[in-house]
């Protein structure tokens, strides 16, 4: 007979409190011992059908005729032939017919392969393939496969994870199973669907053994000598170090090689997902979630609605993942918290739409937030994909109509007839004969039309010269270029004026001149035509005087 540990409390006072306390605990434990020592009686529990009774069903499904008196003793029956369609019998599995049986693949992906005991050279792992006792999985960086069990039991194997089969037999006709497995390095998530039966995994340092339940195991590559066990329905029995756990439903534990199992630890609370909840037409697929308190990292899988493969399978410290792997379709998203001992919490599973093909094409021009200096904005975008034409939208207030709607445009470029100045916003969708796909993101600009040429008038007399042109409006500025050639390769003077107006003398050469308008940003118009500016005019005697004077030097 098993022995169980007792609680034993120091000879100090005990406080009502910790009594209740106390006594919660020893139910608890009490509990838990009952339903684990049920678990070990490995016991299958079958409906007797019409016709049935203790002789047809020993010749059926029992190793010898011998037990139906056992059978009956086992189950109290007085009266054997009177027993009524649905009673249910107890049978221990060691009485139980076995013969051996494989296992199927139902699903494969990426680079998994198999090993047969008999030759040791990998194979393919494709779906459809049947396994036998002695036979090694093998699964790659981005490898996993699902294996199917003669109960309807599930084995997935997840990516860089190796599993040796030691056992595959069957009970008879009774639809249990009987198998051992070896987790050489990697992750599996189990789960056993049928009641009473036998599915035992064993790692480098550790053994499982459940009845009817789901449960994860893992072992790193880089640390075999430590083994993960999280049960998620059920209870399973983890032995180490000829000591053994019995670690029920939300409950983990680790097992170091030579060490018995550490007690059991609650698993990590499921998060809550924020998006998406129901559908998404965005692309890159944006999947967020709350933080768990005590988690320092998080497992992500995203499957196609009713495959156990993931797509997606990544470990992350974030609280959440962008990712453009997927095409449109239904799938599940199921993400959990691990702590800090590496033990995968409960999960949260969320089904969802995915509809973000065709994608809208990508904005070329106006970029985002551009100043457009023309009269008119030219849009341009890349050729869609998935489709020949575009829906374009363009409007003043993102919440309001748009004020240009072209819902089956052809071409990649476009200019509206008219536009006043203002900040405006685009966007873009493609479509083809079937459907509409997701807008792209609004783009903003601003039409901000460049300051005009001014036309400059001059006027003065034989000292001054005066230029103005017509006023270019509040808190703009100007610009006043003067040169001795009408290139203006080199600029004589360069003034900013805050008035239309430029005074002074005229110059002693003769100069051109040019002004230009620059706005409130600082962005400068166009230049002004170059004007030619003539000298101020010289008195009759400054050349008469240096004549004169040739002519003295000569005499």
């Amino acid at each position: 007979m098993k022995r169980y540990p007792y609680i034993r409390h120091p000879q100090s006072s005990i406080m009502p409190s910790s009594v209740a306390f106390s006594a919660f605990s020893v139910i608890l434990l009490l509990s838990l011992w009952q339903s684990c020592a049920a678990a070990e009686r490995e016991e299958w529990h079958y409906p007797m059908a019409p016709g049935d009774n203790p002789w047809s069903i020993s010749e059926r499904f029992l190793q010898s005729m011998r037990f139906w008196k056992p059978l009956l003793r086992l189950n109290n029956i007085d009266h054997p032939r009177r027993l009524a369609p649905g009673t249910e019998l107890k049978i221990p599995l060691r009485w139980l017919k076995t013969e051996t049986a494989t296992v199927k693949v139902r699903e494969v992906t990426g680079d998994a392969s198999y090993t047969t005991a008999a030759d040791g050279r990998p194979r393919p792992l494709q779906p459809g393939t049947r396994l036998a006792a002695g036979d090694r999985i093998s699964t790659g960086d981005r490898g996993s496969a699902v294996l199917l069990y003669a109960d309807g039991s599930t084995l997935f194997v997840a990516s860089n994870t190796q599993v040796s089969l030691k056992q595959v037999n069957k009970f008879s006709d009774s639809g249990l199973a009987d198998s051992k497995s070896k987790l050489e390095s990697g992750r599996t998530e189990n789960r056993v669907e049928t009641r009473g039966t036998r599915f035992e995994i064993s790692t480098p340092s550790a053994s499982t053994a459940v009845r009817g339940t789901r449960f994860r195991t893992s072992v790193e590559r880089q640390q075999r000598e430590l083994s993960r066990i999280e049960v998620l329905a059920g209870a399973v029995a983890v032995g180490g170090a000829g000591r053994r756990r019995h670690i029920a439903a939300g409950f983990g534990t680790t097992v170091t090689q030579g060490e018995p199992p550490a007690p059991p630890t609650p698993l990590l609370p499921a998060p809550e997902i924020e998006s998406p909840i129901d559908h998404s037409r965005a692309f890159p697929l944006e999947i967020r979630w709350l933080a768990v308190a005590g988690a320092k990292k998080y497992r992500l899988q995203v499957k196609a609605l009713g495959s156990d493969i993931p797509l997606l399978d990544e470990v992350t410290t974030r609280t959440g993942v962008s990712t453009d792997a997927l095409r449109d379709g239904r799938f599940t998203i199921t993400v959990r918290a691990i702590d800090g001992a590496g033990l995968e919490g409960r999960e949260i599973a969320v089904n969802f739409l995915l509809d973000a093909q065709p994608q809208p094409p990508l904005a070329i021009m106006p970029q985002s937030d551009q100043v457009v200096r023309s009269d008119l904005p030219a849009f341009e975008w890349t050729r869609p994909l998935g489709g020949s034409r575009v829906h374009f939208q363009l409007t003043e207030d993102k919440r309001a109509a748009p004020l240009l709607d072209l819902q089956d445009y052809p071409g990649t470029h476009f200019t509206p007839d008219t536009l006043r100045p203002g900040t405006y916003f685009w966007r873009l969708a493609t479509r083809n004969d079937d459907e509409e796909g997701p807008w792209g993101e609004y783009n903003a600009f601003i039409l901000k039309p460049a300051p005009g040429e001014p036309e400059v008038s001059s006027e003065g007399d034989e000292r001054n010269i005066r230029l103005h042109w017509p006023a270019a409006g509040d808190g703009r500025h100007y610009r006043v270029q003067l040169a001795a050639t009408d290139d203006f390769g080199t600029v004589g003077e360069d003034r900013i004026l805050d008035a239309p107006v430029w005074e002074a003398e005229r110059p002693s050469m003769p100069s051109y001149f040019r002004v230009r308008v620059i706005d409130t940003d600082g962005y400068q118009g166009a230049w002004s035509t170059p004007q030619l500016i003539d000298p101020a005019r010289q008195p009759w005697y400054l050349f008469v005087i240096p004549t004169a004077l040739l002519l003295l030097l000569s005499l």
